[in-house]
Order: structure tokens, then C-alpha cells, then sequence
């Protein structure tokens, strides 16, 4: 059997409506910002063993670590650093401001703090 046929029979079976779902996973998801979720979804693990992966991953070179910051108001990330320890204790959120709304400057507690990973182009 020809790897063409091969193929046509694969995606034409349930395998093909699978593997056209992990697809579209992949196409959504950005490499700037990588969640745990992501990855769990992906492969339907475990979030410990997602987590682990993506631990992983970066001690190997392949991700780098981020701490991100989203605003409670637009719920829109105000900014990322590399470790929690970088965060500022106070925070403005652009969108907030553009879009003129009374609170747009934020005390570091009132953020909520979201880690997240990003594919590192040229590994280590």
C-alpha cells in the first residue's frame, strides 16, 4: 500500500478527525505563551505530568520559564518577567488607560500572577 493511500485511509478513519483536532491545537496555540493547559490538552495528561514536561523542557533548553501579570479589570497581560521576584509592586495597564477607566494603575496583590512558557528559538 502507497503512503498516499495510507494517509487517505487514515484521515478518512476517526484517527483523521484526531489528529485534524491536535492540529488545530497546535495552530492555536501561541509559542510566545505556552500554558501548562496546552500542553495537558495536547497530549490528555495529567496537569502534574504537563507541568513536569514543561519543567523539563526548560532545563533542557527547549523553553524559557515566564511569570506573567494580568490586569483584573480588562483581564488583558499587563507584562511578564523571568521569576516572580521581578514583578513591581505597582503596575499600570495601557489598555486600562487608553480606553479611560477610572482604575488602571494596580498594587502587586491585586494582580493575578499566571506562569507561562515560551518555545526558546535557539536552544542552549
Amino acid at each position: 500500500m502507497s503512503f498516499y493511500r495510507f494517509f487517505n485511509l487514515i484521515e478518512s478513519s476517526f484517527l483523521g478527525e484526531v489528529i485534524q483536532s491536535k492540529r488545530e491545537l497546535i495552530l492555536r496555540t501561541d509559542p510566545e505563551r505556552i500554558y501548562v493547559e496546552n500542553v495537558r490538552s495536547f497530549f490528555n495528561w495529567p496537569t502534574r505530568l504537563a507541568k513536569l514536561v514543561c519543567e523539563m523542557a526548560v532545563r533542557e533548553g527547549y523553553f524559557d520559564k515566564r511569570v506573567g501579570v494580568e490586569c483584573p479589570s480588562c483581564g488583558r497581560m499587563i507584562d511578564h518577567f523571568k521569576k516572580e521576584g521581578d514583578i513591581p509592586e505597582r503596575l499600570d495597564c495601557d489598555i486600562c488607560l487608553h480606553l479611560e477607566r477610572d482604575v488602571y494603575s494596580f498594587n502587586r496583590n491585586q494582580l493575578r500572577i499566571r506562569e507561562f512558557y515560551r518555545f526558546r528559538k535557539n536552544k542552549k
